[in-house]
């Protein structure tokens, strides 16, 4: 298990993702 979280990890979201994918991801946790 990676030790290393960032948004984009806990997210399961690309580095290149725009704010409106993560949103929408963070919408769906």
């Amino acid at each position: 298990m990676a030790t290393k979280r960032d948004y984009y990890d806990v997210l399961d979201v690309a580095k290149s993702a725009t704010a409106e994918e993560i949103k929408k991801a963070y919408r769906q946790k």
